[in-house]
């Protein structure tokens, strides 16, 4: 079976505090596409303590992450590729955030979607 390969456009982000960071920033107004679903995220950090990343696609609370999930900064970055993608819920038009529980001036998010 051949693979069929997408180009998704990504964003970087580096969340700073323990408030939400936009990863998927909303559309620009007046195009046809109303959602963004998310085709993959990639999370980095040099944080050494356990942490909880609650990722949210505007609407409401989609995953709750683990990372690093031990008292010792992460080797690997944590990659996460969802085929379908993750729909975007409600009605759309609406930011994809990451709010870390600690330590978030040492993530790096790199997140990949595709409009709908």
């Amino acid at each position: 079976m051949p693979v069929i390969a997408y180009a998704c456009p990504c964003q970087q982000s580096a969340p700073a505090g323990t408030g939400a960071t936009t990863i998927i920033s909303v559309g620009a107004s007046g195009v046809n596409f109303r959602y963004r679903d998310l085709v993959s995220l990639t999370v980095t950090t040099v944080n050494a303590a356990a942490s909880t990343l609650t990722i949210s696609d505007g609407n409401k609370t989609v995953l709750v992450l683990n990372y690093p999930n031990a008292t010792l900064a992460p080797g690997t970055p944590l990659q996460l590729y969802f085929d379908p993608p993750l729909q975007q819920s409600g009605n759309g038009n609406a930011a994809w955030t990451v709010t870390p529980s600690v330590n978030a001036s040492g993530y790096n998010v790199t997140a990949q979607y595709v409009e709908r």
